[in-house]
């Protein structure tokens, strides 16, 4: 895991929707995980990810794709290829400072909300929804020191992963949680906005974004 008092910055990329490689890396997961990766040192060993602390998020609007990517070393976004998209980089540590007891925070994840069940040294993996998904949600926001005040299931969809190029690969069932909270235990926030909570880390799941509440 990555370093409780670690630094961290957020890239953002606005996507090229005529380049290929942006689109083609949009539409599988193991793509764009790889390619994110490759903004960081090639030898930071099995845990890579990890090291690098990267945790990222998609996002849509009426005119652009985003990708949100958090990470506790800075990525060398000339590693990009030519008009792959447009970039610019801020530091999060102001916003960590500021997450004390009782703030009041805005917030936003993808999370991949499953229920996992063992038998027969077997786990099964079944994606949760609507009201199951919510109360996922509410313990895992309380072990990451947070107190809902409300708390919405935005959207549900499926993220496709697949290391085989043509092939649509592995689902991965993506919910989208959005509301008010207040920060009851900010070393238990901090850990878990530089760490991710939840599966799928790798794929697009558990980045934690956080705003003060009167940030408007």
């Amino acid at each position: 895991m990555t370093n409780a008092t670690a630094t961290a910055t957020l890239t953002r990329l606005r996507l090229n929707p005529h380049h290929h490689g942006a689109t083609a890396d949009l539409a599988n997961a193991h793509r764009m995980h790889r390619r994110l990766m490759s903004l960081f040192p090639d030898d930071l060993g099995d845990k890579a990810r990890e090291q690098a602390g990267l945790l990222y998020r998609v996002e849509h609007d009426r005119h652009h794709v985003t990708i949100l990517a958090q990470s506790v070393m800075r990525p060398d976004t000339t590693r990009l290829p030519d008009d792959y998209a447009t970039v610019d980089t801020t530091d999060l540590d102001p916003l960590l400072d500021l997450l004390d007891h009782d703030t009041p925070v805005r917030y936003r994840i993808d999370a991949n909300a499953v229920a996992i069940k063992t038998t027969d040294n077997h786990k099964a993996r079944r994606w949760l929804h609507g009201d199951e998904a919510l109360a996922w949600w509410q313990r895992r926001a309380t072990a990451a020191g947070l107190t809902l005040v409300s708390a919405a299931l935005v959207r549900e969809t499926l993220t496709y992963a697949s290391s085989t190029p043509k092939k649509r690969g592995t689902p991965h069932g993506t919910s989208r949680f959005e509301g008010l909270a207040t920060v009851t235990d900010p070393d238990a926030v901090r850990h878990a906005t530089l760490n991710g909570i939840g599966r799928a880390r790798s794929y697009g799941c558990g980045l934690l974004s956080l705003a003060p509440a009167d940030d408007r």
